[in-house]
């Protein structure tokens, strides 16, 4: 959410999917405020029984430390460096291989996926 072209609230609406409590839960987001509060919700869900149209995959270039999206996440790269070996891969003589750090907002909790090297 944006005022004035800055940023003003990041909210993580979700949904929950449980038989046991009725099937689609929503699971709010609220950023507080002195004089107001923000409040959103997720209100409608996709059919789970239909397959999704997944869209042509694509290159996004990013920069250390911008913002881009990892299907409907909001990530951040924060380091590229170059190792020296990829498990099940021989490199040859002109072979880089690099490793990201990318973090992603998953909920209001950031999340750092780290794979094996």
């Amino acid at each position: 959410m944006r005022r004035n072209g800055k940023v003003a609230a990041t909210l993580y609406p979700r949904i929950q999917i449980n038989p046991a409590m009725g099937g689609f839960l929503a699971s709010p987001d609220i950023k507080k405020n002195f004089d107001r509060d923000i409040y959103t919700h997720v209100s409608a869900t996709m059919n789970r029984e239909d397959e999704p149209t997944w869209g042509k995959g694509g290159r996004t270039k990013v920069k250390i430390g911008q913002q881009f999206f990892i299907n409907d996440y909001v990530a951040v790269l924060e380091q590229v460096k170059p190792i020296g070996r990829v498990a099940g891969v021989e490199l040859a003589g002109e072979d880089v291989a690099v490793k990201a750090k990318i973090k992603s907002r998953v909920s209001t909790n950031p999340f750092m996926p780290n794979p094996s090297s």
